[in-house]
C-alpha cells in the first residue's frame, strides 16, 4: 500500500511539470468621452478601447523546442458583452526553436503592424492612433502562417507571412509581406516592411482606405529613440493601388516620463491622389496619464482630427475629449 501511495505521489509531482505553462491576462480600459462633430450635435459617451481577456503559454518539448499557443478576445468593457465577429484578437498556435526561430499559423498581429505601427498604438488609452490606422487598417490578420527567424546580430529580427483564406478572388495567396526589425540597447527602435494584397481579400487585411475591388501594394518604415526620459517616435507609410491611386502619410510621437507620469503627443497626416483629386486627413493628440500602480492607471486624452474625405463619417471634423481609467492584470 505504502508503495502504491509513492507511486501515485510521484506521478503527481512529475505531471505540473510536464503540462503547458499558461497564463490568464486582461486589460480593462473605460472612459467617459465628449465629442464634438461639427454640424451635429455634440454628446458624452462611456466607451472603452480594447478590452481583452487572453490565455497564453508554452510547452517545453526538449532540444531547444517550444509549442506555443495564444488566445485572446475582445471585452466590451463599457457594455459588459464579448466581442465577436471581426473584432476578435488573438487564436493562434506554432512551434518556437531556439535555433530554427519561430512558426505560428492562426489570427495573429501583422509583421507589418509590428514593424510601423505597434509603438504607436502602445501609447495611447483612449483613441485609436490616428496616423497608423487611418491609413493602414487593423493590426491583425486572420489565416495567416508567419515565420520569424532568431534573433540576427545586433538585435536583428527578420519576419514573413502569408495569408490564405480560400475564399477570396485570388487563386494563390491573399496577402504576402516582410518585415525587418532592429532594437538596439534599449535606446533605438528601427521596422521596415512591405506587403501585398490581393484583390478581394478585404475580409483577412481590411485596409480601410483602399478599395477592396483592387490589388494594392504598401511600405512602411518607423524609427523610434531614447533621449533619456524623453522619447520620439515617427513613421512613414506610402500604398498605390491597381487603379494607380496613391496615398502616403506619417505621424510623429513624443512622450516624456516624469516619476510616475507620462505626457505625450502624436501629429499625423495623410494624402492621397484618386480620380486625379487630391485629398486626406490631419490631427493631433495630446494626453497624459499617471500610474497608480504598477498595473493600474488615470488618463485623459484630447484628439482634433480634419479631413478632406472622411471614410468613418459623414462629417470629417471632429474633436473629442476622454477621462478614464485603466487596470491590467
Amino acid at each position: 500500500m505504502r508503495k502504491g501511495w509513492a507511486l501515485i505521489l510521484g506521478w503527481l509531482m512529475i505531471l505540473p511539470c510536464s503540462q503547458a505553462d499558461t497564463t490568464v491576462y486582461g486589460r480593462l480600459r473605460v472612459h467617459q468621452t465628449y465629442v464634438d462633430t461639427d454640424g451635429e450635435d455634440a454628446y458624452w459617451s462611456l466607451e472603452q478601447k480594447s478590452s481583452r481577456l487572453g490565455f497564453r503559454g508554452s510547452e517545453d518539448l526538449g532540444n531547444g523546442l517550444s509549442a506555443v499557443y495564444h488566445y485572446e478576445f475582445g471585452v466590451d468593457a463599457a457594455d459588459g458583452v464579448t466581442i465577436g465577429g471581426q473584432e476578435n484578437r488573438l487564436a493562434y498556435a506554432g512551434l518556437r526553436s531556439d535555433r530554427f526561430g519561430t512558426l505560428l499559423l492562426g489570427t495573429q498581429d501583422n509583421p507589418y503592424f509590428l514593424a510601423v505601427g505597434k509603438q504607436f498604438d502602445d501609447q495611447f488609452d483612449a483613441f485609436d492612433d490616428g496616423g497608423y490606422f487611418r491609413m493602414e487598417g487593423p493590426s491583425r490578420s486572420a489565416n495567416m502562417v508567419t515565420y520569424a527567424l532568431p534573433q540576427l546580430f545586433g538585435g536583428l529580427t527578420l519576419s514573413g507571412a502569408i495569408v490564405t483564406d480560400g475564399q477570396n478572388e485570388s487563386d494563390n495567396m491573399d496577402s504576402w509581406q516582410l518585415a525587418a526589425i532592429w532594437e538596439g540597447e534599449g535606446d533605438l527602435f528601427a521596422g521596415l516592411s512591405y506587403r501585398e494584397v490581393e484583390k478581394g481579400a478585404l475580409s483577412t487585411v481590411r485596409p480601410r482606405i483602399s478599395d477592396p475591388s483592387d490589388d494594392f501594394k504598401q511600405a512602411g518604415a518607423s524609427l523610434g529613440y531614447a533621449f533619456g526620459a524623453l522619447q520620439v517616435w515617427a513613421n512613414v507609410q506610402v500604398q498605390n493601388n491597381a487603379a494607380d491611386n496613391k496615398q502616403w502619410g506619417g505621424e510623429i510621437l513624443p512622450f516624456y516620463d516624469f516619476g510616475n507620469n507620462r505626457i505625450y503627443g502624436e501629429y499625423y497626416y495623410q494624402a492621397s491622389s484618386e480620380d486625379g483629386d487630391d485629398d486626406g486627413f490631419r490631427g493631433f493628440i495630446v494626453g497624459y496619464h499617471h500610474k497608480l500602480s504598477k498595473r493600474t492607471r488615470i488618463y485623459t486624452e484630447y484628439e482634433s482630427f480634419n479631413a478632406d474625405r472622411n471614410l468613418e463619417q459623414e462629417d470629417p471634423d471632429q474633436k473629442q475629449f476622454a477621462v478614464g481609467l485603466r487596470h491590467d492584470f
